[in-house]
């Protein structure tokens, strides 16, 4: 998942605007590195975070901790995921309010789940 759009979208021009002005090996060199980039960014980002939401479903399963709310261990995984994102956005904002700083990339950024 991308975390800060606006900083992607600014690399994503960049890369865009040195290919306009390239020959054809370059173009084709700078057109594999953007297709990487791509890749990571969307693709692996993705897979680290469905590993982790499998590992907090796991862990629910393990101790059966579904079974008091007789809710899906995925469901309470996403519900504990959502928690945690909302809690480090609200964390950040408050430090970026009395002005610390605590995360400057995540000051604006909200929390990943946000409606």
């Amino acid at each position: 998942m991308v975390n800060n759009w606006e900083e992607e979208k600014k690399k994503i021009k960049s890369l865009a605007l040195a290919i306009r002005g390239s020959t054809r090996e370059e173009f084709l060199a700078d057109l594999a590195n953007l297709e990487d980039y791509i890749y990571r960014k969307i693709y692996i980002e993705n897979i680290n975070e469905k590993n982790f939401q499998d590992g907090v479903r796991q862990l629910i399963n393990s101790y059966c901790k579904e079974n008091d709310s007789n809710t899906p261990d995925f469901i309470l995984s996403e519900y504990l995921i959502c928690c945690l994102d909302n809690f480090n956005s609200i964390v950040n904002k408050r430090s970026c309010w009395f002005g610390k700083g605590l995360n400057e990339e995540n000051n604006l950024k909200g929390s990943k789940h946000e409606r």
